[in-house]
This record gives C-alpha cells, structure tokens and sequence, in this order.
C-alpha cells in the first residue's frame, strides 16, 4: 500500500519535535488520501544578539545658582581644540540654579568660556563631568577655564579591577522567550559565565566580551564587543636614603652605584628609572637623583634623593728650586721676587700662597720659604724652598787721624794707645 504525506503550513514557530509528531499520524491508504493541517513550522532561525554599548561620551553639566539679576546676563561657550563652539547656554533662570547639559566626547581637552554681568548678583557656578564638579567659580570670575575629558573607558581601582556594570546583552527569537545566553571573556581578563557579565571584574586592557545565545532548538546566534579598561592611578616611586661618599682617587668625583627599592603600583608590570643613572660618575658636592616610576598603563610617580661626594684628597703645593741672590747695595739682605708654580689637584681652583711672600725682605743668609696649597673645600697640602741672599759688598775701614805724641821717658820712642772708627 502506498502512503502519500501532505503537509500545509499554517502559521510559524513549531519545534522540529512537534513537527514529527504530527507527521505519524498523517497516513493515508489505498483508497483515499488525507490532508494533515500543521498549525506551525520548523524553527532554523538564530536568536538574534546585540552587545551592549560602551559609552563614548561624557555628560558635561553647567550650574549656575542666581540670587537675582536679568535673564541672560549669565553666559557661556565651550569649545574645543580647534577652538570651535561645541555648547553654548545662559543662565535663565533670576533666582536658585540653573543647569543645562552637553554630551562631549572624551579624551580631548576643552575651554569653559565664561561671561558674568549679572552685577554680582550670581552666588556660584560650577561645570561638572558625570555630576563631578571639576571648575568651581566662587567667587564668580569671568574668563577663560580649560578642562579635560578623559577617555570614557571604565578605570581600575586599587586591585587594578573596574567592576563594571550594565553589560546585558539584548536577545530576541522568533520562538523561543528566553534563549540560553552564556559569555566568555578574553584578553586581558579572562572567565566566563552564564546569563551576562553585569558586575564582572575587569582587568586593565582590553577585554573581548562574548556573548552566546541558543534557543530551544539550538540555533545559536553571538556577538562581542571590546571593552577597553584604564589605569589612571599613578605608581609610586620608592627612593633609597641620601648616600654620601669620598671622591675616587685622583678624581673631582666618583662613580656611585645605588639599588632602587622596588615601586609600588595598583597593577602589576611598574618599573622605575634613576636620572642620573646608577653607576653614573657624580661630581663633588651634591647631585639630586630623580627616580620616576612607570606603570603599564603610562602613569608615573617621582621621588628624589641626593647623592654627595666630598673631596678628601689634599691638593699637591709645588715649589721652585732655591733662590740665590746678592744683597741689595748698601743692604744686609735683598727683598727678593719669586713665581710659585701652579698646584696640582684632583679638583681644580686649588690656591697657594708663601711665607713669607714674594717681594718679602730676606736677610743676608738662608731662609726657608713654605708654600701652602688650599683647594676649595679647605684640604691643604704644603712644601717649602730656600732663600738664599749672598752678602758680596766690601766693608769700608774708617781711620782716626794722625796721633802725635812725645817720647816715653829715657826711651827712643813711645807706647801709643789709639781708638779705630767703626768700619
């Protein structure tokens, strides 16, 4: 016997179950047929699934509280980089607050234009980014506020996690209510989950947030959507203590190697850096070290310390040979000149002077002359040479004159006694 099958669809949205079911019972013998009505057809559609938005504006409020005055005697514009107006308002309202609303979008800088002639009679005005105040004008001055938009995406907090909420996703079908919806996340957070990610945890990056829908058929439609996480927190530098060393030898200076302590951050990943570097060379005195740590995210934070190096070193005094003159004619001495050569140090401007100076008067001998360097942080160092000064001048003899005198009694001549001048 032959059996013949006719369907006739009629209406939508029967399962493939049902559909089955209704055919076994559509048979037909030999000799006649019969006509099975279905009230439904087969579900091969996918649910449809819609992301979530990420919000790439931010909502700008202008607030200003009146106690008086004229409608618009209160005024504004903000513009944008390219100085262009991008909102513009009035204060309307002559008495309590008055606030208008701007979407801008984020991350990029603007200028609150504001213009007052309300004579005073205007108590407070205030412009807010998501109903946080960032300009307070109290008292009230007319000028020219710039301000910054900051990127719209959500931003961690001290565990490096931004709990972000409103992330359900929209899902439709045809014929099945609630479709099963699972997510996946992956990047810089990973998990997954069922229903949605509404309260998630997320991680600074980017994250790709999936979401899955399957219907009581099994037809499966997605969709994903990047979510982008900030970490605006800066790290914080951690410096050693001021380190204080000797001069190398021969150096106006030395070499100084030093350990960072390790920055701390609300992310991992931070580093940090010395300027000037460890190991650098630092000269005498003292030298701050600026140390600026970095985060992944490019937030930074500085310390400072100091690195000293003192001189120690004695500077060298370097004399001349001996100095040998003649005595000044008609002088027991001579006043001699003579050139101190140059000291040698590890760091220059280091001085020196004699005792007893050139130019002094030196007596007619050998006198020790000592030559004292000095450089400047007060280390000395000394040496010494002679002065000798020749007497080479002939005395004069001085002569009384001519002693007469008679004989000695019974004698041929006399004993004569006389006084010689002083040479």
């Amino acid at each position: 016997m032959k059996r013949i099958l006719l369907f006739l669809i009629l209406g939508f949205c029967l399962s493939k179950a049902q559909a089955q079911a209704q055919a076994q019972i559509i048979t037909e013998d030999a000799s006649s047929t019969s006509l099975q009505y279905l009230n439904g057809c087969v579900d091969t559609e996918d649910p449809v699934v819609t992301c979530p938005v990420i919000a790439d504006v931010a909502k700008i409020t202008v607030l200003a509280v009146r106690v008086g005055g004229n409608p618009g005697d209160v005024s504004w514009t903000i513009t944008d980089e390219n100085n262009q107006v991008v909102g513009s308002g009035a204060a309307m309202n002559t008495f309590g607050p008055s606030a208008q609303n701007y979407f801008l979008p984020c991350d990029a800088n603007y200028t609150f234009n504001y213009t007052d002639n309300s004579g005073g009679s205007t108590q407070n005005v205030q412009l807010q980014i998501d109903n946080v105040t960032i300009i307070n004008l109290n008292p009230i001055v007319t000028g020219n506020y710039p301000f910054t938009v900051d990127p719209c995406s959500p931003t961690v907090n001290e565990n490096c996690e931004a709990i972000i909420i409103n992330l359900v996703p929209d899902v439709s079908d045809d014929c099945t209510a609630d479709p099963a919806v699972t997510y996946t996340l992956s990047g810089a957070t990973t998990g997954s989950g069922n229903t949605n990610a509404s309260g998630q945890a997320f991680k600074a990056g980017v994250t790709t947030l999936t979401y899955v829908a399957v219907d009581d058929e099994g037809n499966m439609g997605s969709c994903s959507v990047d979510i982008t996480v900030s970490d605006k927190i800066n790290p914080t530098a951690n410096c050693p203590s001021d380190i204080t060393v000797d001069n190398d030898a021969g150096q106006c200076g030395a070499n100084v190697s030093f350990t960072l302590p390790d920055p701390t951050d609300n992310c991992p990943g931070v580093t940090s850096a010395a300027s000037p570097a460890s190991g650098t060379f630092f000269n005498t005195g003292t030298t701050p070290v600026t140390v600026t740590a970095t985060d992944v995210g490019g937030n930074t934070g500085t310390c400072s310390f100091n690195v000293t190096v003192n001189d120690t070193e004695d500077p060298t005094a370097n004399c001349p040979g001996t100095q040998t003159v003649n005595s000044d004619a008609g002088q027991c001495g001579a006043n001699v000149n003579f050139t101190l050569p140059d000291p040698t140090d590890n760091c220059s401007g280091a001085v020196t002077i004699a005792n007893p100076p050139s130019g002094s008067f030196f007596n007619v001998g050998t006198t020790s002359v000592t030559v004292t360097a000095t450089d400047g942080v007060g280390n000395t160092g000394t040496c010494s040479f002679n002065v000798k000064v020749n007497d080479i001048e002939d005395p004069t003899a001085n002569c009384p004159g001519t002693q007469t005198v008679d004989s000695d009694a019974g004698q041929c001549g006399a004993n004569v006694n006389f006084t010689l001048p002083d040479p």
